[in-house]
């Protein structure tokens, strides 16, 4: 997917595991996505040392309690890489068993470094991860992983709060917020692979907010008359949607009106039942017009349907 709108024999989809049941219900849904697009999954995950018992490797000597016993450094490394092993070797083993086409990958390095490593290799077009929302990635923070991953991802990236996962996973209808920008757009290109190999619906969008939170090279049009840029903004998001019919799509569209393009996609999402929002962001420099921090990442936090971001590497200039 990585710099093209088509999935070459099937995507290679990255899930970085952590042993949790947060992380094992993305794999649950990364399974799914690679059976219905003939992808493979790639399975990482990093050493866990600081979630191991080792009372039963080393005794502690001359009857001392654990406390005064402090195992060496090398053995913990080994503990930690063995146990990590274990795990991954297990669970390709289950979803090999199942037909799927599976690599699994112990990386040496802090989760964000190992994810996006993985990713940069050429070894992902889709970055599957499991979070609690501000309660962070299970044992991965979500500041400190999730975030990383998302600002600096060279593919897209799906990211699954601990909410609403419907059994069997499902895409039939999903919500794409559009801003009228080309980075809002990307989106879209990026998302054909996916919305083409489940048949789903793409619900177009665009939220028309108060006029002193839009940008000034819109402003003019709000002045000339709000039902006017209704208007307007209705036939751009038709034009996008003639051209996903093209590719066979089915899509409609709908202009949204409310004081926050957040909730205002969050409670659109829940009211028609959507199984994925998409959007794009420059990561840091946030999405064109809406800020990573206020929209993309309330999102991501507070969305029970997977979200899937786009990140645009090479913002174009004063794109905010």
């Amino acid at each position: 997917m990585a710099g093209t709108a088509d999935f070459v024999g099937g995507p290679n989809i990255l899930v970085p595991l952590d042993a949790s049941d947060l992380a094992e219900k993305a794999l649950d849904f990364s399974a799914a996505l690679a059976r219905r697009s003939g992808g493979r999954l790639t399975l990482v995950t990093v050493p866990l040392l600081y979630h191991l018992d080792l009372s039963a490797l080393h005794p502690y000597p001359g009857g001392r309690s654990a406390p005064d016993y402090i195992a060496p450094p090398d053995e913990l490394i080994r503990a930690s890489v063995a146990e990590a092993e274990q795990y991954l070797q297990l669970t390709a083993a289950r979803l090999t068993r199942e037909g799927l086409k599976v690599d699994a990958r112990v990386v040496s390095a802090m989760p964000a470094d190992a994810i996006l490593d993985q990713a940069e290799s050429g070894a992902a077009d889709l970055i599957v991860m499991a979070t609690h929302g501000r309660g962070g990635v299970s044992r991965w923070a979500m500041g400190s992983v999730t975030d990383k991953v998302l600002q600096a991802s060279p593919c897209p990236i799906i990211v699954l709060r601990g909410g609403r996962q419907r059994d069997p996973i499902a895409l039939s209808k999903i919500l794409v917020p559009l801003d009228g920008s080309a980075l809002a757009e990307a989106c879209l290109l990026r998302l054909l692979p996916l919305a083409k190999a489940f048949e789903a619906q793409l619900a177009l969008v665009q939220v028309i907010v108060p006029l002193e939170t839009l940008p000034i090279e819109i402003v003019g049009a709000m002045l000339a008359g709000e039902e006017l840029y209704r208007e307007e903004v209705a036939g751009y998001l038709e034009t996008q949607a003639e051209r996903l019919r093209s590719e066979g799509l089915d899509v409609s569209t709908e202009v949204l009106l409310g004081d926050s393009v957040a909730e205002t996609l969050l409670e659109r999402s829940a009211r028609d039942d959507c199984d994925m929002i998409a959007l794009s962001t420059h990561g840091r420099g946030g999405l064109r017009r809406w800020a990573f921090g206020s929209v993309a990442d309330r999102l991501v936090r507070q969305a029970d349907t997977p979200v899937f971001v786009v990140r645009e590497a090479n913002p174009p200039v004063n794109a905010g």
